[in-house]
C-alpha cells in the first residue's frame, strides 16, 4: 500500500520505519528543512524506550538516576530511580528518520501538507514553491498538536493545551532532575551534560512570563543559551484518532501524559499499534486504547486532581511521599507504567485517598502561582 506520513518527529518516523519494513511504499513529508529542528521538547525518556528501539549512544546526552519533586514550601521528595535517558532530540529524531529511509521510506524535507482535494493530498514543495499531489491508500497525521491533517479530514475536535516554554541555561549543579508540579502545570530543570540545563514550564497561561520568573528564581544570573517553545496537547480519550484511511498518532492524537507532558514513548507506541493494525486489519483505535488508554487516562485523572490542588495540598502530598517505602516504590517503577504501581501507593499511604475528593471541586482559577513555588 501507499502510505503518506505527515511529520517526521519520533512518532511519524517510527511509523515510517515500521511500515516500510512491512513492505509498504512510504513517503514522509516534513515541513522543516531539517528533521528535529527546531527543538520543542525536553527530550527526557524512561527506560521504557528500550522496549521500542535500541537507542544509539550517539544521541544520548546522559543518563540520570535521581529526581526531586518539590512542594511550594520547598520540601522535596528525593527519588533514586531507574536511569532515565536525556536525549539529543534533534539527533534522536534524525536517527529515527534515517532508520525509516534505510527501510525504503522516502523522506521529503521542506514539504508542507496543504490539505486535500477529495482523495488527493496536496503538499507544497516549499523550496521550489510548487504543489505536489499524492493519492495514498493511507494517510498518517503525525503532525503535532495542531494537526492540519486532522483539520483537513474533519476530525480535529475540541482540544486543550499546555503552553510550553523552555530555555537552555548554563550552570554548574547536581546531575539530578527537578520537577515543580503546580495547579497551573509543571516546571522543570533537567541536566543535559556539559553544564547545560533545560529549564522549562508547561502551563495553561502566560508561559513566557512564568518561564522568566522561574529562571529568575531557579537560576538567577546564569547565562541563557537559547529558548524553545510550543504547544503540548492535553490527552482527550474521546478524541477520534482514525477516520476511514486516515490515522493520527503522537501529539496529533493527544497521546501525551497529562502529569509530566511527556509523549515520545507514547507516540512511538501508537506508531507500533498503527503498524499492527495495518498488518492485521484490526482497528487501530482499539489497539491504541489497549496499549495506551489506561495509562493516559490515569495521568489525565491525576492532572485533573492536581488542577484543583491548593498550595497546602502540594505540601501535604510531598510530605506523605517522603516515606522510605514510598520513595523506594517510586524508584522501582517508571512514570510510563503508572498503573502498575498506583494501587500500591494507595495501600502504602492511604492518606493519598483524601486527594481524590478534589475531583468534586471546580478547578482552581488560573493565576500566577510561581511566587510561592520556590
Amino acid at each position: 500500500m501507499d502510505v503518506l506520513i505527515v511529520g517526521a518527529g519520533p512518532a511519524g518516523s517510527f511509523a515510517g520505519y515500521l511500515l516500510a519494513k512491512q513492505g509498504h511504499h512510504v513517503t514522509i513529508v516534513e515541513d522543516h528543512s531539517q528533521v528535529g529542528i527546531p527543538v520543542q521538547c525536553t527530550g527526557i525518556v524512561t527506560s521504557a524506550i528500550h522496549d521500542l528501539i535500541s537507542v544509539p549512544s550517539s544521541v544520548i546526552k546522559m543518563h540520570i538516576s535521581r529526581a526531586r519533586i518539590f512542594s511550594p514550601n520547598n520540601e522535596a521528595v528525593d527519588v533514586a530511580m531507574k536511569p532515565n535517558i536525556i536525549l539529543c532530540r534533534a539527533g534522536f529524531d534524525q536517527y529515527l528518520a534515517q532508520q525509516a529511509v534505510q527501510q525504503g521510506a522516502t523522506l521529503l524535507l521542506s514539504h508542507r501538507f496543504m490539505g486535500r482535494d477529495g482523495q488527493t493530498v496536496v503538499v507544497k514543495d516549499i523550496v521550489k514553491n510548487r504543489l505536489k499531489h499524492f493519492n495514498p491508500d493511507i494517510v498518517v497525521g503525525a503532525d503535532g498538536p495542531s494537526s492540519p491533517v486532522a483539520k483537513a479530514y474533519d476530525f480535529y475536535g475540541q482540544r486543550s493545551f499546555f503552553l510550553g516554554a523552555q530555555a537552555t541555561v548554563k550552570m554548574n549543579e547536581e546531575d539530578i532532575i527537578d520537577f515543580y508540579p503546580t495547579p497551573d502545570g509543571i516546571f522543570w530543570c533537567v541536566p543535559e551534560g556539559n553544564k547545560l540545563y533545560r529549564v522549562g514550564v508547561g502551563v495553561y497561561h502566560h508561559p513566557n512570563k512564568l518561564l522568566t520568573q522561574f529562571i529568575a528564581r531557579r537560576c538567577a544570573g546564569k547565562p541563557i543559551i537559547d529558548y524553545q517553545g510550543g504547544l503540548i496537547p492535553v490527552y482527550d480519550p474521546k478524541l477520534p484518532i482514525e477516520r476511514e484511511n486516515v490515522f493520527l498518532i503522537g501529539d496529533a492524537a493527544t497521546q501525551v501524559k497529562a502529569t509530566t507532558a511527556g509523549g515520545i514513548i507514547q507516540g512511538m507506541t501508537a506508531a507500533q499499534c498503527l503498524a499492527e493494525a495495518i498488518r492485521t486489519g484490526r482497528k487501530y483505535t482499539l489497539l491504541a486504547q489497549k496499549a495506551l488508554g489506561q495509562e493516559l487516562w490515569l495521568h489525565l485523572t491525576l492532572r485533573r486532581i492536581m488542577d484543583r490542588f491548593s498550595f497546602q495540598d502540594y505540601n501535604q502530598l510531598i510530605s506523605y511521599s517522603q516515606q522510605r517505602r514510598i520513595t523506594a516504590l517510586l524508584g522501582a517503577h517508571d512514570r510510563d507504567h503508572l498503573a502498575s504501581f498506583f494501587l500500591k501507593l494507595l495501600v502504602y499511604e492511604p492518606r493519598y485517598l483524601r486527594f481524590l475528593v478534589r475531583l468534586l471541586k471546580p478547578a482552581a482559577p488560573s493565576k500566577n502561582r510561581l511566587a510561592s513555588l520556590l
